[in-house]
């Protein structure tokens, strides 16, 4: 993945054991890169969805009908998958997003642990979104951890431990 810069990619999923386009891609990584003419990940995401994961109706409704790319992350997490947004906004400072589900599988896990080497390597700086659910009133709620991507390590860990 060295070649791969992750300043480079705008998202990236991590698919879980559950079908994605009639395929099994359990541990399979797609990466969403950067576009010349940049934009929200929202509407990455949106154009993504357009070809991809069309049998997952919830999902496809919440592209639709719901303009923020959380609610999108939130719906494939679900779903199984991890989700992970590039959102450097200082090249000094380099930070991504992680919507991770409440289990992965075991080769979601060793996936992740390269992915967490690349991320070392380029000295990235974390957030991982964990246990997510919305409440009575539609609001999402969850856990937050924040720290390099060191702490990918201890998720996987307590996946293991599962």
């Amino acid at each position: 993945m060295k070649q791969d810069l992750i300043e480079k990619i705008k998202v990236l999923l991590l698919f879980g054991k559950r079908n994605v386009d009639g395929e099994e891609r359990d541990g399979q990584v797609e990466k969403i890169l950067v576009e010349e003419d940049d934009t929200a990940h929202y509407f990455y995401m949106k154009d993504y969805l357009k070809d991809h994961f069309k049998d997952e109706d919830e999902l496809q409704v919440t592209a639709r009908e719901k303009h923020d790319v959380n609610s999108i992350f939130y719906e494939i997490q679900k779903l199984g998958h991890i989700a992970f947004a590039e959102n450097t906004s200082t090249p000094t400072y380099k930070t991504g997003i992680f919507y991770m589900p409440n289990e992965i599988s075991d080769k979601q896990r060793e996936s992740l642990k390269k992915l967490q080497k690349q991320l070392e390597l380029e000295d990235y700086n974390i957030t991982e979104f964990l246990n997510l659910h919305r409440d009575e009133n539609g609001i999402l709620l969850g856990n937050q951890k924040n720290g390099k991507a060191s702490i990918l390590e201890e998720f996987t860990e307590e996946q293991e431990r599962q």
